[in-house]
């Protein structure tokens, strides 16, 4: 079992305390998410975190009041970790113990996540765009959830963009001449230019799918130019706490990864989950058709309490 998640050490790390409403601008939203579901209590509070690789923090916009999709799980906040680690740490190991396989990392991958919820995964995988080389991650869930969620992406795609140009602007000074960069006063070497275009973001785009149905054309169509093959599939998947009960979770949830994976194991998929009994479940049933392998278990400080989080990656089996 891998050390706990306490925030402090972890890539995606929260800063202060969480508020209900914080300042005037935060008011406002409220009131505006506040207005989607009139019908039911919300409790909204608003969490800031840092995303390791970019300068500004996001801010997390949850509901508190019960709501499954709309609040911050703490299998959000471990799989975004665990991604960090696979995709960022040189030295190719996790916890200095034993050795990882290399990722793919060609460009253009469309990364997809199920059952977003307030989308704090979709947000970290985005900012590790550079690293990963994604062009593009897709943020999923029912329609009810996505207020919420659009939201958040909205405000961290505006900052994304931001930082993107002002990190294009640096990496163009640090491959300049070093004439070039001596007259405007600035330092650097070509190994700056690739950490900066290492920290690039890429877009997130929000699109309603509700599993047990057909891949809605909106998700089809973005899956259209992804990289794992001539068909609609997705390069990579991604699924925190999507497995919460047998009935509900496990048929509809391996029919949507059925459709969204490559049959030529080009589709890596990763899932974060709490450890339920539907968790044991579904791994019995995807392990029919998809290569699975245990990642570990990690103990998550989330808002919610501390909370033992199992990590597993799964590859889709040729026919």
């Amino acid at each position: 079992q891998e050390g706990p998640d306490t925030g402090a050490g972890s890539w995606l790390a929260p800063l202060g305390e969480e508020c209900e409403v914080a300042s005037e601008a935060s008011a406002a939203t409220a009131s505006e998410l506040l207005a989607d579901a009139p019908s039911r209590r919300r409790r909204l509070l608003a969490s800031t975190f840092t995303l390791g690789l970019t300068a500004s923090p996001v801010t997390i916009w949850r509901d508190a009041s019960g709501a499954v999709g709309g609040d911050l799980w703490a299998s959000g906040i471990a799989l975004a970790n665990f991604l960090h680690e696979r995709y960022t740490l040189s030295s190719g190991t996790s916890q200095g113990s034993r050795k990882r396989d290399p990722l793919p990392r060609s460009a253009g991958k469309l990364v997809l996540e199920l059952g977003s919820g307030v989308g704090l995964t979709a947000l970290a995988a985005s900012r590790l765009a550079g690293v990963m080389g994604a062009r593009m991650v897709l943020a999923t869930d029912r329609e009810a959830n996505l207020p919420l969620l659009r939201r958040n992406v909205a405000a961290a795609n505006a900052a994304s963009a931001e930082e993107n140009s002002a990190v294009v602007q640096a990496a163009d000074k640090a491959a300049a001449p070093a004439e070039a960069r001596l007259s405007l006063g600035e330092a650097g070497e070509a190994g700056e230019a690739g950490s900066a275009h290492a920290a690039e973001s890429c877009p997130v785009v929000v699109e309603a799918f509700d599993w047990g149905a057909e891949v809605p054309g909106a998700v089809r169509a973005h899956l259209g130019a992804s990289s794992a093959g001539a068909a609609s599939f997705a390069d990579v998947v991604l699924c925190a706490d999507c497995v919460y009960s047998s009935a509900c979770s496990v048929g509809p949830l391996l029919d949507a990864l059925l459709a969204l994976c490559a049959p030529n194991g080009g589709t890596t998929v990763f899932i974060a989950n709490e450890l339920r009994s539907a968790l044991d479940t579904f791994l019995a049933a995807a392990s029919a058709r998809f290569d699975v392998r245990a990642e570990g278990i990690r103990e998550v400080a989330g808002p919610n309490g501390r909370r033992p989080v199992a990590i597993y990656t799964a590859v889709l089996r040729p026919y």
